[in-house]
């Protein structure tokens, strides 16, 4: 499945009470189920970035905020931040509140915290509605994203530009442990924008990062990439010291099946038997396993590769 996110949290308007910005309800947490990819009006509301920009600062403000305030925050004309409104409450993702004594004109909340989009891979109409995504991810839209960002020279202390692509081949515990890692850093950008909740309308909404991510299963054809990174400065020395580490632990084809069959209690003659191996040979290669893994017993070689 895959997930698109962003986010904010919903309100309720209490009846007989103004609460511009209450506790949710039971009924606002609902709402934060995956949005389906079918929803009306989903695609044309997330349909570009300007929109995607509109959506998340709305989502910031601590109460309703105008069109006026909203295009002043994206820094965009009213006229096209007002369509997007329009959008966002055609798909139910925005709220307008009605105009009152207090109140003269118009003003909007966003009606969720996250936006998840659930399709389904086997259905031909949802991937057919997938390819509004193309807009959002094509080199254009990552060419006008990355147009603010720093030349090498203007680079601050400790600020540094990461580049890396990758083609590799993956098992299931691969696959597994690389989904983990996409869903935590979700977590982690999911948390960083949440600092900025109930913001002021004026407050500053510049970002000072930029990062992608996409992972694709690949049909056959695709030859291997080797583990290439761009950096600059120290961070060279941290990245390389711990690959170095990492490969010093990696072990070999032959370790690995020695090693598997030592934890599940395998004696070293039964190992040498059943490898085609002296008794000596299964035992060197036993002290390059334990060493490498930082391990002294089968029990903790065992535990080690449970772990994996």
């Amino acid at each position: 499945m895959w997930t698109q996110r962003f986010e904010r949290g919903n309100v309720k308007l209490m009846p007989r009470r103004r609460i511009d910005n209450p506790k949710p309800s039971d009924a606002d947490f609902e709402a934060q189920a995956p949005l389906d990819i079918r929803t009306p009006g989903l695609t044309d509301a997330l349909c570009d970035v300007t929109r995607l920009h509109a959506w998340e600062i709305l989502r910031r403000q601590a109460a309703p905020i105008t069109v006026a305030n909203l295009a002043a925050a994206c820094r965009a004309p009213v006229a096209i931040v007002q369509r997007a409104l329009d959008a966002f409450e055609r798909a139910g993702l925005a709220r307008v509140h009605p105009v009152d004594t207090r109140y003269p004109s118009p003003r909007w909340q966003s009606t969720r915290q996250t936006l998840v989009i659930r399709f389904r891979k086997d259905s031909p109409e949802d991937c057919a509605l997938l390819s509004w995504l193309d807009s959002l991810t094509s080199k254009e839209t990552e060419r006008d994203m990355l147009r603010l960002a720093k030349e090498r020279h203007e680079l601050a202390e400790g600020e540094q530009v990461w580049k890396s692509m990758h083609a590799a081949l993956l098992d299931e515990p691969d696959r597994k442990k690389l989904w983990n890692l996409m869903m935590e850093l979700e977590r982690f950008f999911y948390r960083c924008n949440n600092k900025y909740r109930n913001s002021a309308p004026d407050a500053n909404q510049d970002c000072n990062y930029y990062f992608s991510m996409q992972f694709a299963p690949l049909r056959p054809g695709m030859l291997p990439l080797p583990t290439m990174t761009v950096l600059g400065g120290p961070a060279v020395e941290v990245l390389v010291n711990k690959l170095g580490g990492e490969a010093s632990t990696m072990l070999t084809a032959k370790e690995t099946v020695i090693a598997q069959a030592l934890a599940v209690g395998r004696s070293s003659k039964q190992v040498a038997d059943d490898e085609g191996l002296s008794i000596h040979t299964v035992i060197e290669h036993t002290r390059r396993i334990y060493r490498k893994l930082g391990v002294r017993t089968r029990a903790q070689l065992s535990a080690k590769l449970s772990s994996k």
